[in-house]
């Protein structure tokens, strides 16, 4: 099955992009460009070795199949954290054994990032399955990953209510036959139609009044913003939920922002929650300039949501941040949002 897409023209998403971004920060695509909307191919492959914990597919003759493997290569050592390799760089080789478990037939649906965060699950892992079971293929093979984390039950549950998921432990399997989907790999860099028949499946009428709601990061490791308590004190005073969604179900999540008429967050996982918000809400996305992509805007661009875009600037000494979020994993940079202008721009509408 081939869902074609198309690049969005520079001309069409600069004049969408007109008059919705400010701050002193910089980023290549801030006035336009970067937008892709997705192709998604499904493919089969007979007598494969997966590793269910990362979604990866190799081919008996050792070649592995660039869609399955494009969510792990960001990560660390890239393929050299595949169970069993052994090399450096990028000259890694595979031991396996051949008592691993086998399996008749398989459904890909799950790379490495969706194993541990939201918003590749939701915008990668999710549409990847869905393209599967549109064209007919999960009916032969069950869908298999590692073993899923409860929120992420949670959110299958939601969109493919009955569907039992093969969770495996085994660092390889044998699969006579599988089958995955292109979406898998990224898919929230390429919005597309799959993304919308998503939503729909996910999203009930909204139960209440609409809601400010702003994203907090605070306890989060990886990108601090310094300055963040203050910038949640002002949102208070401005009528702003603030939410932490981690602490919050799936269910939760989906309730809160479907009564959203305006969300406001920093760049992250948690803003993938935008699927849900209501047609023409507003999401105010801070980017500082260690972390800015377009993914944000393009998703709301499809969804038909009113996107803006505050560019803070650079990272600052992490002295600046907490020594116990410096000393935790995944500590990435301090970041400081530049609080009076920010919070002007956002008065202003």
């Amino acid at each position: 099955m081939l869902e074609a897409g198309a690049a969005v023209s520079l001309e069409a998403v600069s004049a969408w992009s007109e008059g919705r971004t400010s701050g002193p920060g910089l980023a290549g695509w801030r006035t336009g460009g970067g937008a892709v909307l997705g192709e998604t191919v499904v493919c089969r492959a007979p007598g494969v070795w997966v590793a269910p914990a990362f979604g990866v597919a190799v081919a008996a003759d050792g070649g592995v199949f660039r869609a399955t493997a494009g969510p792990l290569l960001p990560y660390r050592r890239g393929l050299g954290e595949l169970p069993g390799a052994v090399g450096s760089g990028d000259a890694w080789s595979l031991q396996l054994e051949d008592e691993a478990p086998r399996l008749e037939a398989a459904a890909l649906w799950r790379g490495w990032g969706g194993s541990f965060n939201y918003g590749h699950y939701l915008l990668d892992a999710l549409p990847a399955l869905l393209a599967l079971e549109e064209a007919g293929l999960l009916s032969g093979a069950p869908p298999v990953s590692g073993p899923l984390q409860p929120w992420a039950r949670d959110l299958l549950a939601l969109a493919f209510p009955g569907l039992q998921p093969v969770e495996s432990r085994a660092p390889w399997i044998r699969v006579e036959k599988a089958v995955w989907s292109t979406a898998m790999d990224h898919n929230l860099h390429r919005p597309g139609p799959l993304m919308l028949r998503l939503r729909e499946r996910l999203l009930g009428p909204p139960d209440g009044p609409p809601l400010r709601l702003y994203f907090s990061r605070r306890g989060l490791s990886g990108r601090i913003l310094v300055n963040e308590a203050a910038l949640e004190a002002a949102l208070r005073s401005r009528g702003y939920r603030v939410v932490h969604p981690e602490r919050l179900s799936i269910a939760e999540q989906v309730a809160l922002a479907r009564r959203a008429e305006v969300v406001v967050g920093a760049s992250g996982a948690a803003m993938a929650n935008a699927l849900f918000a209501p047609a023409g809400a507003r999401v105010v996305e801070i980017l500082p300039e260690a972390f800015a992509w377009p993914w944000v805007r393009d998703l709301c661009r499809l969804c038909g949501l009113d996107w803006r875009g505050w560019f803070s600037g650079p990272p600052v000494d992490p002295r600046a941040a907490p020594w116990f979020s410096r000393v935790r994993r995944g500590f990435a940079f301090a970041w400081r949002l530049e609080l009076e202008p920010f919070l002007a721009w956002l008065d202003a509408g």
